[in-house]
């Protein structure tokens, strides 16, 4: 009985570690913090929300480059504005989608329009309904708060 009550207070102590990462993440204006917490946290959830939080772009830059999770590098592409690091990552990464993703954004940056609604089908509706409550559950992971209906 001893043994598994060590078990579960292990989880219970790796629970309360990841969720006071979180509120740091959720309290921090600091990119460099963020970034900080983006290198040394081995939990997905933080190290995403800490992604989410950042403006610094050489800081996206570098997540872009050498980050081996796909979801967490697709976070930092999203919010990268560098025209010609978009168009290296959309020939040069080993994920399919983020090539796509880069491929699409660098083009968006030039004023390509690439999307039309009228042409969206009910497979794409369903991954644009799953982008949405991904990026509101981002926005909570990083910010504690749920976003109201006006941010969706």
């Amino acid at each position: 009985m001893r043994i598994w009550q060590c078990l579960f207070k292990g989880l219970d102590w790796d629970s309360r570690i990841e969720a006071h990462q979180l509120k740091i993440v959720q309290r921090t204006k600091k990119d460099i913090r963020l970034f900080q917490l983006w290198k040394k946290s081995p939990y997905i959830e933080v190290r995403i929300a800490a992604i989410y939080k950042l403006k610094n772009q050489e800081m996206l830059s570098r997540i872009a480059q050498t980050e081996h999770v796909d979801e967490l590098r697709y976070e930092a592409v999203r919010k990268l504005t560098d025209k010609t690091l978009l168009a290296k990552i959309a020939i040069e990464d080993e994920s399919d989608y983020i090539r796509h993703v880069a491929h699409r954004k660098y083009a968006c940056r030039k004023g390509v329009n690439l999307w039309d609604a009228s042409e969206m089908d009910a497979d794409a509706e369903k991954v644009l309904s799953a982008i949405i409550e991904r990026n509101a559950h981002l926005h909570f992971l990083a910010t504690g708060q749920r976003a109201d209906e006006e941010w969706w």
